[in-house]
C-alpha cells in the first residue's frame, strides 16, 4: 500500500513533501523497536535525498528499518518533525517510540491504514490516528492525497487498537456472509437476490455491499495481531480464536462463487 500512498502524494496539487519508508518484508509480531536514536538515524538520512521533507510515513515495522553509516541522532533534525507509523505494530511499541522521540523534538504518531489496497489505489484510505490532536491536525494536508477520512481515536497507540477492532469486524462479516449466502443458495435462493434483499435489512454490512471486491490479503495476520492484543489485555475472545482457522480456508474464488 505504501507504494500507492507515495504515488498519490506526488500527484499534481500535492503541496506537502513527504518521505515514505517501506519494504517488501514485514513482521506481524512487531517486536520492541531498536533504540530510537538508531531508528531516527536511519530515517533522517532519507530527507537528505528529498529536500524539504517535513513528515515521514513509515509503513515498515520500525525494527526492520535499515541502518546506514552511523550519524548523530540529531543529524538533519527539524523541530516539530512528525514520524507517522503506518505499519501494523503493537500499540506499546508506538508509545515507546513516541516517548523516545520527545527529547529530540520529534513527534511520533500511529496512523493505521484502513480500506486496504483498493482504498490506497483510489486515494481513499481511512486513517485511524493515535497521538496529540494538534500533531494529527498538522498532518492532514500531507494525508489528503491518499486519504479521504482521517480520524483521531486517542493517544499514541490508539490507532492500532482501532484498526484491530475494525479488522475483527471485517473478517467476521465476510465469514458470516459466506456461510449465510451458501445456506440461502442451498435452499434455492440466488445469492445476488439475497444480497440485494439483505442490504435493506438489519443484516446489512459493508463487505456484503462490496461483494467480490475483497482480496483477502491479510486475515491471518490481522487476527493474529488481535489475539495478541486480547491476550495482553486479559480479555477472552473465543469468537476471534474460532474465526482465525475459518478464515485460513477461505479464498477469493469462494467469494466469487457467490456473486
Amino acid at each position: 500500500m505504501a507504494a500507492w500512498m507515495a504515488c498519490s502524494s506526488t500527484r499534481p496539487g500535492s503541496k506537502e513533501t513527504v518521505t515514505f519508508l517501506f519494504a517488501r518484508s514485514t513482521s506481524t509480531a512487531a517486536t520492541p523497536a531498536r533504540p530510537f536514536t538508531a531508528w531516527l538515524t536511519a530515517i533522517r538520512q532519507w530527507p537528505q535525498v528529498i529536500p524539504g521533507t517535513r513528515n515521514t510515513f513509515v509503513s515498515t515495522p520500525p525494527h526492520l528499518l535499515p541502518t546506514r553509516q552511523p550519524v548523530a541522532a540529531r543529524a538533519g533534525a527539524r523541530p516539530g518533525a512528525v514520524i507517522a507509523i503506518c505499519a501494523s505494530v503493537r500499540p506499546d511499541t508506538c508509545r515507546e517510540l513516541a516517548a523516545q522521540a520527545a527529547p529530540h523534538d520529534v513527534h511520533v504518531i500511529d496512523v493505521a491504514l484502513v480500506r486496504g489496497e483498493r482504498g490506497a489505489e483510489a486515494g481513499e484510505l481511512l486513517l485511524l490516528c493515535g497521538g496529540p490532536a494538534q500533531v494529527v491536525d498538522a498532518c492532514r494536508e500531507a494525508f489528503a492525497p491518499f486519504a479521504t477520512d482521517v480520524v483521531r481515536v486517542g493517544d499514541v497507540g490508539a490507532g492500532q487498537v482501532a484498526k484491530s477492532v475494525n479488522n475483527i469486524l471485517l473478517w467476521a462479516c465476510i465469514r458470516a456472509d459466506v456461510e449465510a449466502l451458501r445456506l440461502g443458495r442451498a435452499l434455492g435462493v440466488d445469492p445476488r437476490v439475497l444480497r440485494e434483499a439483505v442490504a435493506l435489512g438489519s443484516g446489512a454490512n459493508r463487505p456484503l455491499a462490496e461483494w467480490g471486491q475483497h482480496r483477502l490479503r491479510w486475515p491471518g495476520k490481522d487476527l493474529e495481531v488481535a489475539l495478541a492484543l486480547a491476550e495482553d489485555a486479559g480479555v477472552d475472545v473465543p469468537f476471534v480464536r474460532a474465526l482465525q482457522p475459518l478464515m485460513e480456508g477461505l479464498t477469493v474464488e469462494d467469494l466469487h462463487d457467490l456473486l
